[in-house]
């Protein structure tokens, strides 16, 4: 004998949302596309109210108006259509809800539709291949009253069984649910649950269902017999909320225990968490979404019943509703609504569609590369990235350091909140280059707003006006190219990195030999030399006939990767004569940066015993008690602007005063 247990020990969660922040996620669930006018012709709805989604990938809307089921791709393509109005098998009065299982082994979904004003449940089979009529029946129902939603599950360890399989259907009229715990030996439900009511498990027109199982021993103090607990949501649409009801069965199989647990979420508000009318739900990969239909919008929970975030809004444009009402999500993470008030479908995306760019490409060893996340469809919350020398990160926007010479394929793998994700690989992406007898050299190329023209060998930047991009003209003899015809106020721009801080302990400025090498036939040619568009220093061209010569000067890089731009003054002669081949970098020459502390001398400071440690901080040659009294002074200067490890006495990471002891100590 099959009874219902009463209801003990409930425990209530209200969950009432006054005052909840805005929409936490918003961006992970990103819209795509949307399906359907109004009418009665194939692809047309009037007032659509279900859908589901098979794992094979087919979308099954109830067409209420119109009395039928559509099927389509995921993406809108229709397939077919199927019934009429009438009593018959396969005819239907105001179909609304709908759940799919597929059967691929028999090559057919099986679909569960709710038809509502003749009060009962069909099931149809759509057939994957051929033009077959769908196979229907009549599962008369026992005095349904205007029944609403459908959802069917499985007992996992009898799923092959009949002893598995689970319906449930909520009975608007009656503000009940109709359970078949035995649904293919049961053509009738026997359990029925729930009254009139606002209080926990008491309803007020229910309508969407959704259900997940867990695998436990105990639920909330309730001891389970099999270990299977059915979490039962239930959409309690005029009481504005949804309700979440424990259901399982003793080992036995001879008791059915409902709503030993339950949780109420919601109540009536248009603030976040709280609905207006709310109809479907649908719940994957511990989120829950509802139709919030009087707000026009659908509504993101966790499972345990937090508020996450929300889509949609009132109107006809793309991803806004009209009164939407089914909802489903397929085995992407996709999400399908019935937005019934547009006539149509609209399906949002929690897919992520991966990209990056990284700053250099190109560069010498130890070559520092700034990766950037620059993702498209919904946002992922997981990042995977692979460098392509066994070294790995999670972070967004990491920044690598490449010591080996070669050329390395960067993958990105993006993950969303819906556990969805997409894997990018970029071949032969970073080249890091051997140094040019002992020097970083960069070539010159050409540069437009379309991207770089790469031309040669070790290029990393490029030359553009407002006007008109530069010319590029390969140098006779030579597998090397130059940048020509250079007008007023034109600049070639490369990404450098400090290689020289990279190799210390701490970051350093460092201040490096440069070496340009140019041609000038007339005088009065000059060019800017910027270091993160601050001009550094101006050099002048000589006017030259024997072809390229070299300007030289020195330029001080922060630690990192820094622009630096040469900006070609021409005094507008025509023809432009200033033409551009490579500069050079000495790292080896390079000398770390420190500066002449403020109250001091314009001395820089100085390691008087070559221990690494700065004791002369005025710069006059010796360690005395004037250091100590300026380090005391200028303390959080020296932390700001010198490199910290250079002054750090006593090894603790950071300026304070216990340098200042030790300072004092060694004199």
């Amino acid at each position: 004998m099959t009874e219902m247990k009463p209801i003990y020990g409930v425990l209530v969660l209200l969950l009432l949302f006054a005052g909840v922040q805005g929409a936490v996620g918003a961006g992970e669930f990103v819209y795509e596309r949307s399906w359907g006018t109004f009418g009665s012709g194939v692809g047309q709805f009037k007032a659509p109210t279900g859908v589901a989604v098979s794992s094979e990938g087919y979308v099954y809307v109830t067409d209420t108006g119109n009395n039928r089921v559509q099927r389509f791709t995921t993406d809108g393509r229709f397939l077919r259509t199927w019934g009429t109005w009438g009593v018959g098998a396969g005819q239907f009065k105001s179909p609304i809800g709908i759940s799919v299982e597929a059967y691929p082994s028999v090559g057919k979904d099986q679909a569960k539709i709710v038809d509502s004003a003749n009060d009962r449940v069909q099931w149809c089979s759509f057939w994957y291949e051929g033009d077959y009529t769908p196979w229907a029946g009549i599962y008369q129902g026992s005095g349904y009253t205007s029944p609403y939603g459908i959802v069917q599950w499985y007992d996992r360890e009898h799923i092959t069984d009949e002893r598995g399989d689970w319906w449930l259907v909520s009975d608007r009229g009656q503000n009940q649910l109709c359970l078949w715990p035995n649904a293919y030996l049961n053509l009738k439900p026997n359990i029925t649950w729930g009254v009139s009511g606002s209080a926990p498990g008491q309803f007020l027109q229910p309508s969407g269902l959704a259900v997940r199982s867990v695998f436990l021993y105990n639920w909330h103090d309730v001891v389970l017999d099999n270990e299977w607990m059915h979490l039962v949501y239930v959409v309690d649409t005029n009481n504005h909320r949804y309700q979440n009801i424990s259901m399982y069965r003793d080992d036995h199989w001879d008791t059915v225990h409902i709503g030993d647990w339950i949780q109420v979420v919601g109540g009536y508000g248009s603030s976040a968490g709280r609905f207006n009318r709310p109809t479907g739900i649908a719940y994957s990969r511990d989120f829950l979404f509802v139709t919030d239909s009087g707000n026009n919008r659908v509504q993101v929970f966790r499972e345990n019943g937090d508020y996450y975030t929300e889509f949609g809004g009132y109107g006809s444009g793309d991803g806004q509703f009209n009164n939407p009402t089914g909802i489903a999500v397929d085995g992407e993470g996709n999400i399908y609504v019935a937005d019934t008030g547009n006539n149509r479908v609209v399906k949002y995306s929690s897919t992520p569609h991966p990209e990056f760019n990284a700053v250099p490409r190109k560069g010498y060893a130890p070559l520092t590369v700034q990766f950037t996340d620059t993702s498209g469809g919904a946002n992922p919350v997981q990042w995977q990235w692979a460098f392509g020398d066994n070294t790995y990160s999670g972070l967004q926007n990491p920044t690598h350091e490449y010591a080996g010479i070669g050329t390395y394929s960067v993958s990105l793998d993006v993950r969303t909140v819906m556990d969805v994700h997409q894997e990018i690989t970029k071949t032969d992406f970073i080249s890091v280059l051997p140094l040019w007898n002992g020097l970083m050299r960069y070539e010159a190329e050409d540069f437009d707003q379309s991207g770089y023209h790469d031309t040669t060998h070790g290029n990393s930047g490029g030359a553009y006006n407002l006007i008109d991009d530069v010319d590029i003209v390969a140098l006779p003899g030579d597998d090397r190219y130059a940048v020509t015809d250079t007008r007023e106020g034109e600049w070639t721009r490369y990404t450098v990195g400090n290689t020289r801080s990279a190799q210390n302990a701490y970051p350093t400025n460092c201040t490096y030999p440069l070496a340009l090498r140019v041609k000038a036939t007339r005088a009065g040619r000059s060019i800017d030399v910027q270091v993160n568009g601050v001009t550094t220093t101006t050099l002048t061209v000589r006017a030259s006939s024997l072809g390229f010569s070299w300007v030289n000067t020195t330029v001080e890089l922060p630690p990192g990767m820094s622009t630096l731009t040469f900006i070609h003054h021409e005094r507008n002669f025509d023809p432009p004569e200033l033409d551009f081949d490579y500069f050079t970098l000495d790292p080896s020459s390079a000398v770390v940066g420190i500066r002449a502390v403020p109250d001091a001398p314009p001395l820089v400071p100085t390691d008087t015993d070559g221990d690494g440690l700065y004791d002369d901080v005025n710069g006059n040659d010796r360690p005395d008690f004037a250091d100590v009294v300026l380090y005391f002074t200028q303390m959080s200067w020296i932390a700001d602007h010198e490199p910290v490890g250079l002054f750090d006495y006593n090894e603790n990471g950071r300026i304070d005063f216990a340098d200042v002891t030790w300072l004092f100590n060694h004199l």
